[in-house]
């Protein structure tokens, strides 16, 4: 099913989910915070899929599993570093 371009512009993380997480730190935030942080949330989630395509990808697979993610982290020394610590093999 192809996708419609309207459906590229919708954020995939609940922004809103976000906001209220955001606003029970600090009632005082505004919206664009926590489009900010989704943005930036799904920009580090394509990343780690990207990598992880390629790593099952070389051990011949057509599924990701959590090795290849595990794999795909550890092998990004900025993602290694990001979340490296709440990763585990």
């Amino acid at each position: 099913m192809p996708i419609k371009t309207r459906q590229l512009n919708r954020a995939i993380l609940p922004v809103k989910e976000i906001q209220k997480a955001i606003q029970k730190l600090d009632k005082n935030s505004q919206m664009n915070v926590a489009v900010y942080i989704s943005g930036v949330e799904e920009y580090i989630l394509a990343e780690i899929i990207q990598k992880a395509i390629i790593v099952a990808r070389m051990k011949g697979s057509t599924e990701i599993s959590k090795t290849d993610l595990v794999e795909a982290i550890d092998g990004d020394s900025d993602l290694k570093e990001l979340l490296g610590k709440h990763v585990e093999g």
